[in-house]
Formats: C-alpha cells, structure tokens, sequence
C-alpha cells in the first residue's frame, strides 16, 4: 500500500452526554473543511474508549446520544473528495464491556483492575480499565471488525487498532491458562512473558482475520512503543504510525531515535503529532505553529508520512481555526513532497541496539547517544540485529547489549571484514569478559566508584565521571587514549566530602579509552552519562575517537549544536536534498516534570555546509523559494554558503 503523505488522526472519544449527539455534523462541510487543509486522509472512529459504535450496529453498543449513521456519513462525504478514511478500534478499552462483563477486565495479582502500564485504577477514579486480550472480550472485538468490514469495507483502506498491549494479568482466564502451562504464578517474569505472548497471538490472529476478509487491508497495531519489538509481529503490520507528541510524556527527543530506526524496517510509517498543546483531548489548546512545522517537518525528513491528532468536537464539526493552523504545515509539506518519496537517508555510521527497557521502549544510552550524535551533526541511523551492517563502516554499540552467540558471530564477521566497532560500558561484556575477537583489552571487574574521573593523555586536567567506569587492563597493540583515576574515596555516611565527590586520587590509573584497529572501548557508559548530564567533554571526546574512526564524513558544517541536518538522496529524481532546522526546545511550565515548548522559529546565520558527493551538481536550490545557491565542487566535495535559514529549510542538489 501506499501511504498519503497528510493525514489526520480524528479522535472522538466520547462519553453519553444525555444531549444529540453529532447534531452539527454536515458531510460537506466536513469535506470541505478537510480538502481546504490539503489533508489526504483521515482516521474516523468505529469505537472509543468508551466502547460506543459510531455506525448502525447490530451488537448492541451503538453510542446512546447518536440517531444516525455518522461514520457511514464521514466516509461518503470524504470519499467525494477522494480523501481516505481508514477507520479505528479501541481495543484495550472499551468501558461499555466493561460494565457488563468485568470478568474481561485485566487484573493485577491483588485482583485490583488495571488502567495502564499495570497502574491499578479503582471504581471511583475517572479513567479507562484495561480489557483483557485473553478473554472472551476478543472475540467480541472480532464480531465488531467483521461487520465493519462487511459494511464499509470496499470503502475504507484499512484498520487502526488502539491499545493493543497485554499487561502482566491475574484475571481468571489468564490464570487458568498460566496454570495448564505449568507458569509459576510468583515469577513476575515468566507472567510477563506470558502477556507478551498474548499479544503477539492478538495481533497475529486479527490480522489473519482481517485478511480473509479484505486481503489488502492496512493494519497497524498502536501500543504506545515503536521498537524491536515490533519484529514479533512485523508481516501482521502493513505499515507503522509512530505516536510522538512531544508536548506529553514522549519529549522532543523520542521522535528522532524512532525514526531513525523504523525507517530501516522496509514498511512506511507515519509520524504522529498532535494539534493539542498537551497530549490528546486537550480542548481549546492549540500546538504553536512552530512547534506543529517542526514535528511534521522532521517526519517527512526522515522519510515518514505525516499525522496530525484532532478530536472531534461532540456537535459533529471540525473546527475551522485548527483546520487553519494544519494548512499550514500541510502546505509546506506539499512543496517537500516530490523530493522525499522513496528517498533513502545518508548515513556513515549506525547505532546497533539491542536491548530495551521493561516496557520494550528504547533505552537512555540510546537517546543520549543520538542526542550527541544529533547536536553533532553527524548523519546515522539506528538498527537492530536482523539488519545488515555491511552498509556501515562504523558501528556504535552504547553501554549496553544483548550478546547470544549469533551476534557475536556476525560482529565478528563484520569487524573481520573490515568494519569497526566503537562500545563503551558492558556493550562488549558477556559473562564478565570482553566476547568479541581481537579486542583492545581484558576485563578485570565492574565499576567499584560510584564516580571516578577520566583524563586525556593529552591534557594537564582531570574530568569527573558521574557513573564509575569498569576495571580494564590494555592488550597488545592496543592504544590508551585516556587514562581513569579514582576518588580518594566513595562518598557514605561515614566518609565524605564537602558537597560531592571526593576529589581525584593521582597515585593510580586504570585505561578509560582503549582502542586497536578493529575496536575503541570506553569503560563509562558514555552515552547513559551524555543523556542524564549533557557534559559537553563527554560529546568532545565521543566526537575526537569516532572523527579517527570513521573513514570519511559526509557533512562538515559550522552550524551550532542546537542544528539538525539530514541528507537524503532520492533516486527518482536524481537529487540529494538536505533538511536544515533550527527549532530549539525548551522545558517549560511546571505540569507533572514540565513540557517541551517550541515557540519561534530561530535563525541560522553564514552557513557552511561541505558536503561528500560522487558527482559535479547540475544545479543547488531553496524549496522556500526556488532560488538557486552558489556552490563549488572540487576533489568530490561540494562547498555551499548560505546567508540564512529561519527555522527550516530544504535544499535541493540536482544530480
């Protein structure tokens, strides 16, 4: 399938009001509304979260406040236009099940019912209970999908489903069935392997279902995480929506970690932002255009579709002023969008992950290691084990790994191959030793400082390290490139020192940066300190050993930290284009830990850019305006200056 490249994601979740329901809504106009925007598409609700059906349905659960057929009416008056309309199911709520069958509902070992991410909710707290993906509820789910694709299927592309993510559950029927297969119930990680496998078989089961019935249907699982868990079920998906709202709880640094590894799964995706100042339903909030360009910039950057997340108001109408502020973006998107599809990115390097958090998200050595990597313009991607690593000279494994047998074999084939590895912390580590071939030191023991400090041979100064570093002795052929001192003690009730740490103890050292041909080993986990702390030594240092690795870079540049750049080349049109922003976040406000607030456009001044091409330009030119850049080219660079970018700009070099 192909995605649109603009979209809307319509919420209407909404409760009985006692009060006509949709009695605004005028099918025309809502198209209207819509084609005004430039929008191509929109996700229009079946059920919500409260479990009412938003169509004529003989199940039961039509929405109480309702007299027509409303979706029928959004998908007649869209498909007029020839704008799309895939259509949602919540799937891990629905509170009108839940009212009349709480034995469907997932529950935590203390019988207690679960709102989210295993948080118990009681009767009396305003919120969603969690359905339960191994009951009954299932079923009932697939009567409702079923007679949506009878009625509307020939119209419709495809499915969203909503929540799609078992918790560890105690209900009766996950019990029973953990019990036949002989789980201990007290072994937190067995039940929740057990949830994850009950996920896994949902998605598979439903997308087999869907398929018997509309065998080209999209189908795209929601549950908050875009990772590698995704491999599981990767051919039940017909593409990916990554749900980054970065005013809530994801923060504008989720979006560019995700995308740079979603892009590598061979589906499109989507990147979803909101038009809300906060999170979803936030009435009467309205994202700041610059941070609403910004977010829908950067997913087409990145070779993503665009979503925006609205609600519909409960009288059926849009509202004009949103529709206002999404032409906008949508606008400017529409004048990027022949030079980015199919385009694939440009990167010397890759961070191989392999390990996520308890809930499958990615890790913060993962964030800290693209926040460095980003501020220093260096172009990248984010991969897993299944991917090929022959396209990268260089690959990046950040303080930590999952290492079986099968990856430490390919590493090994890579780096015999010529590729290189650059690791820190326990990345390389497997049973308290350093696992692949080759490497420039043994390791000793784990960190025994809570801090210690790391020196360059080179300077005279000593830097603190804010997590202590493993104990390693150099092997032959090997270079130190810092040395790693200790306290003069660890800081406890009984000995420490003024306000921190104690200071250094010069009278020994320990290799902090060890590096041969094939490796470069830091014993910090460099990255998890980057992302709790922001030093810039640690960036500096991170930079000067990857700068003798790399072979060569495709960008030099003068642009400051708080820059972005992308290179792409698309082929179709035989052109690279390259995506410059400069929109600069800000914590701000002080609801739950504060937001990231973007409000202005800031403005980039005399740009270099030097660029590594195979071949002499025919032509460099704006997409703001069309106008052509002065460039020269000589010994496979191209040299670019340009006098200034306000917040984005894309350029584009004619092959």
């Amino acid at each position: 399938m192909t995605l649109p490249n603009r979209q809307i994601h319509l919420d209407f979740h909404t409760p009985q009001l006692g009060q006509p329901l949709a009695e605004k809504f005028n099918g025309e106009e809502f198209a209207t509304t819509l084609q005004g925007a430039l929008v191509q598409s929109i996700t229009l609700f079946a059920k919500c979260h409260h479990g009412f059906a938003y169509y004529d349905t003989t199940l039961g659960n039509k929405h109480p406040d309702l007299d027509f057929n409303l979706l029928k009416e959004q998908i007649d008056a869209c498909r007029k236009v020839k704008i799309q309309t895939p259509v949602y199911f919540s799937v891990g709520y629905d509170d009108y099940s839940a009212r009349l069958h709480p034995e469907w509902l997932q529950r935590d070992a203390a019988g207690r019912m679960l709102y989210s991410q295993g948080i118990p909710i009681s009767v009396l707290e305003p919120g969603y209970k969690r359905l339960c993906l191994n009951s009954p509820y299932v079923v009932y789910l697939r009567q409702q999908v079923a007679e949506v694709l009878a009625l509307f299927g020939k119209k419709i592309p495809g499915l969203f489903f909503d929540i799609v993510r078992q918790e560890p559950c105690y209900c009766e029927n996950c019990v029973s069935e953990m019990e036949k297969q002989g789980i201990n119930l007290q072994d937190e990680q067995a039940v929740t392997a057990f949830s994850e496998s009950v996920t896994i078989r949902f998605k598979k089961e439903m997308s087999s279902f869907i398929r018997e019935r509309k065998a080209d249907s999209g189908i795209f699982y929601n549950d908050g995480v875009v990772g590698p868990g995704l491999r599981k079920n990767i051919a039940d998906y017909s593409h990916f929506e990554v749900e980054a709202l970065a005013s809530s709880q994801w923060g504008y640094g989720y979006f560019p970690v995700v995308g740079r590894y979603v892009k590598n799964l061979e589906k499109e995706f989507l990147g979803m932002t909101s038009k809300f100042h906060i999170g979803w339903s936030d009435f009467g909030s309205y994202k700041n255009d610059a941070a609403l360009k910004y977010e829908t910039l950067l997913s087409m950057a990145h070779g993503g579709k665009v979503s925006v997340g609205d609600q519909l108001y409960p009288d059926g109408r849009l509202q004009p002023y949103t529709y206002q502020r999404i032409k906008q973006a949508f606008t400017q998107l529409a004048r990027m969008e022949p030079y980015c599809e199919q385009a694939v990115a440009v990167a010397d390097f890759a961070i191989l992950f392999t390990k996520t958090d308890e809930k499958g998200r990615f890790t913060e050595e993962l964030d800290g290691a693209v926040s460095l990597f980003k501020e220093s313009h260096y172009l990248f991607d984010i991969i897993d084990k299944e991917m090929d690593f022959s396209n990268y000279p260089v690959l990046i494994l950040a303080d930590a790994a999952e290492l079986d047998e099968a990856l430490i074999e390919k590493l090994n084939l890579y780096v015999a191959a010529g590729g290189k590895i650059m690791c820190s912390g326990e990345a390389p580590v497997k049973d308290h030793r350093f696992v692949l071939q080759d490497f420039p030191a043994r390791y000793l023991h784990s960190l025994v400082n809570q801090m210690d400090y790391l020196k360059l041979l080179q300077e005279d100064i000593e830097h603190i390290m804010y997590l202590g570093g493993n104990q390693i002795e150099v092997t032959e052929n090997a270079q130190v490139i810092a040395e790693q001192y200790s306290p003069l003690f660890n800081r406890t009730y009984e000995h420490y020192y003024g306000h921190a740490q104690a200071p250094i103890d010069w009278s020994h050292s320990t290799p902090g940066i060890v590096q041969n041909e094939h490796y470069s080993y830091f014993t910090h986990s460099i990255f998890r300190l980057y992302h709790a702390v922001a030093a810039k030594f640690y960036k500096d240092v991170v930079v000067n050993v990857l700068d003798q690795f790399l072979p060569q870079k495709s960008v030099e540049t003068n642009l400051p930290s708080t820059a972005e750049i992308i290179l792409n080349y698309q082929a179709q049109k035989k052109c690279f284009t390259v995506h410059l922003f400069h929109y600069v976040p800000q914590r701000r406000g002080h609801f739950e830990k504060g937001i990231d607030i973007i409000e202005e456009p800031l403005p980039l001044e005399n740009i270099e850019l030097k660029l590594l091409l195979p071949n002499t330009p025919k032509r460099v030119f704006k997409i703001s305006d069309a106008q052509s850049v002065d460039f020269t080219y000589e010994a496979g660079k191209l040299f670019l200056k340009i006098d200034q970018v306000i917040g984005y700009e894309m350029l584009v070099i004619e092959c």
